[in-house]
């Protein structure tokens, strides 16, 4: 593999979408090239780091209240209620 492949194959490496074969040719390629190596390694930071920084942001009660009353007020919808969702 060279590295043009590398990096029209490093995303579906990254997100475990290769079949075995492939995994196996990309990572070989890796162990010979430290470019390609790099940017694995650099996805593979800014995925801890967004995972780590807790960038979700819950939604106050009185604005979820206001977007359920405005949907149902728009018509043909009907309250769906999901415990597990909050």
């Amino acid at each position: 593999m060279n590295c043009e492949l590398a990096k029209s194959t490093v995303h579906g490496y990254f997100d475990g979408e290769l079949d075995a074969v492939r995994s196996s040719e990309f990572e070989r390629h890796l162990e010979a090239c430290a470019e390609c190596r790099r940017q694995l390694e650099d996805m593979q930071s800014l995925r801890t780091q967004l995972q780590e920084s807790n960038l979700y942001q819950y939604a106050s009660p009185h604005l979820r209240q206001q977007v359920r009353r405005q949907l149902l007020q728009a018509g043909n919808t009907k309250q769906v209620k999901f415990p597990a969702i909050r």
